[in-house]
């Protein structure tokens, strides 16, 4: 398999950002459809850990420190 391109931080945080928006939206609909009475824990937990990669990201950048220690 073909190796993994590379990313920036700021890439990785608005993909977390977007599957946990996309995980949110998927279940509301399904909700509001009639199709599940509510939405299912293992996607809420899911969209929950997509939202913490999202907040460690931000720590990350927000830390000088570690940003140097990182590989370019």
């Amino acid at each position: 398999m073909i190796e993994p391109g590379k990313s920036t931080l700021w890439r990785m945080r608005m993909a977390a950002a977007d599957e946990a928006t996309r995980i949110e939206i998927a279940q509301d609909a399904r909700v509001q459809s009639g199709l599940i009475r509510e939405p299912l824990p293992d996607q809420v937990a899911k969209r929950d850990d997509f939202a913490g990669i999202v907040r460690l990201i931000d720590a990350i950048m927000a830390d000088t420190v570690i940003l140097e220690r990182l590989p370019k």
